[in-house]
Formats: C-alpha cells, sequence, structure tokens
C-alpha cells in the first residue's frame, strides 16, 4: 500500500455527486475558491511548509475533524474574486468542499466515499484509517541522508503530515493500492461507469476535465479542471490535449488519456520528494513507449 492524494481528484468528483442538486455555475464558482482560500489563509498566518507546521497553526484540540477546523477556515478572506486569477489551493479549499458533501449528504466524508465510490469500484484497500493488516503492507517512506537513501519508519497515527486520522481531509490522507487506484482511474476513464455499474453520469466526469479558467486567468499548456489539472494544446510536450490527472504530495501520480483510451499511474512513498522531476520523467518512459 501506499499514502497518496488520489483525495483532490476524489474530491472534485463527490462534490459533484453530492451536489447535483445545484446548478453547474455553483458547482464551478465554488471549486474557483480553491486557490483563493489557501493563500490568504497563509498570509495571515504566515505558515509556509504547507501541511508541516502545527496543521495551520490550529491548537491540536480543535483539529480533530473537519467540522471542527472550519470556524478556523471561516475567518479567511478572498484574496482575489473567484475566476479573475489562480492560486495554488493544496487542502484548505478541497477539506471546505469535502464539509459541503458532509452537510449536502448527512453523511461523514470517510462513509461518503466510502459508500458511494469505494465499495461500488471495489477499491477494499482505500481508506483514511488503514488497519493493521493494512499497515504492514504498507511501503515504508524513502529519504535522503547524506546522499544516500534511507528508509523512513511509518507513524501509524496519522497517514499525512499532522492530519489526525479523525481528520478526513478532502485534500489528502488516503492510503491506496495500484488495483484500487486503477479502478478509480478506469472508472473515469470509462467516463463514469466501472464493470456496468455507473458510478458518476458521463457530463459530470467531462465537466472534471474541462478547464475552468479562461486563457487570461491560467496562459496555456496547462489548467485547472475540477479537482484535475487539465493539458490544454500540445505545447506541453510529453502528454497530448485534453489529457487530465493529478500529482500527490509523496510521489504519486496518474494521468488520462480519454482520446487514445490511456491510463498511466505512478505510485510511491518519498518524504520531501521532488514529484516534478519524477512527474516528467514518467510522462516521458511512458508516451517514448508508445511512439
Amino acid at each position: 500500500m501506499l499514502i497518496n492524494q488520489i483525495a483532490i481528484a476524489i474530491v472534485g468528483m463527490t462534490l459533484s455527486l453530492a451536489c447535483s442538486m445545484a446548478g453547474n455555475d455553483t458547482l464551478r464558482i465554488v471549486c474557483s475558491v480553491f486557490a483563493v482560500l489557501f493563500y490568504l489563509f497563509l498570509l495571515y498566518t504566515k505558515i509556509w511548509d504547507i501541511g508541516a507546521k502545527d496543521f495551520l497553526a490550529i491548537p491540536i484540540e480543535e483539529r480533530a475533524t473537519l467540522e471542527m477546523a472550519m470556524p478556523h477556515y471561516a475567518k479567511c478572506r478572498l484574496e482575489f474574486e473567484p475566476k479573475t486569477s489562480s492560486n495554488y489551493s493544496p487542502f484548505i479549499g478541497l477539506d471546505i468542499l469535502s464539509r459541503i458533501i458532509e452537510i449536502l449528504s448527512g453523511k461523514a466524508y470517510d462513509i461518503f466515499l466510502k459508500e458511494e465510490i469505494f465499495d461500488k469500484l471495489d477499491m477494499r484497500d482505500t481508506t483514511f484509517v488503514p488497519t493493521e493488516e493494512q499497515w504492514d503492507r504498507m511501503v515504508r517512506f524513502a529519504d535522503e541522508k547524506d546522499g544516500k537513501c534511507i528508509s523512513k519508519p511509518l507513524d501509524k497515527t496519522r497517514v499525512f503530515e499532522h492530519f489526525p486520522l479523525t481528520f478526513f481531509a478532502g485534500s489528502a490522507g488516503l492510503a491506496s493500492t495500484m488495483d484500487d487506484y486503477f479502478a478509480f482511474t478506469k472508472m473515469l476513464l470509462n467516463e463514469g461507469e466501472y464493470n456496468g455499474i455507473r458510478i458518476l453520469n458521463a457530463d459530470t466526469v467531462r465537466a472534471m476535465a474541462t478547464p475552468q479558467l479562461t486563457k487570461e486567468v491560467l496562459p496555456p499548456p496547462q489548467v485547472w479542471g475540477l479537482g484535475v489539472r487539465v493539458i490544454t494544446d500540445e505545447t506541453y510536450g510529453t502528454l497530448v490535449k485534453n489529457c487530465y490527472g493529478w500529482a500527490g504530495a509523496y510521489g504519486t501520480y496518474f494521468w488520462v488519456d480519454p482520446d487514445n483510451k490511456i491510463i498511466a499511474i505512478y505510485m510511491r512513498n518519498v518524504a520531501d520528494s521532488e514529484q516534478g522531476y519524477t512527474a516528467s520523467q514518467f510522462e516521458q518512459d511512458v508516451t517514448s513507449s508508445l511512439e
């Protein structure tokens, strides 16, 4: 098993599912607030090491659940109006969306994911709270010390950084396996269907993979969809237009190529990973093998 950020792609999908009664404009506006909230939070709390410094400076007794964290997030103001600029939001905006899902569905976020997605996709090993048997199969973290690769022990009190196991984040904290991740991405490739079971409306998946910002706000060749990055033209280089996916903080990376019917998944557990470099190498290896 590996720790990954499939959660980010999932939150874009599950918000669409839970907000089926809301109009598309409402959904897009909520999603476009992701980055705005996070940037302002950095300014107000002077935190830069994302996820590593006391979990956004929230007192430990007040950061056990999504619901408990919301009053702290509510103190943030927008840096700019939605869709007028862009900034990266690693987790605050996504956590807010997860709390919206809890309110709309009437279920805790982990239960919602299990019932609406994981069970239907037979993703038996994807969880916020690994069992002892799953911890035994977890890949240990790799790191570098004095120019040598070392293996770091796992902390069973948390899956991701300073997120407690009771904090079911929309942005991180899921442990999973290659088989589970493949089922999830296969469903996306099939526009919401998996082994004959409809998980999402095809229009919802297309919306995820559709650029949500104009070229003036975020120029090509890549832009944000709903919970994923979307390649918008061939100048990107390794990936072709319309590919979409995400890279996680610990090195997990996937993309879906809907036009050529290709799924690519790369999983590892690496602390302080140079994910940009390894993701680029992975793209080159996969695409060159198809030429």
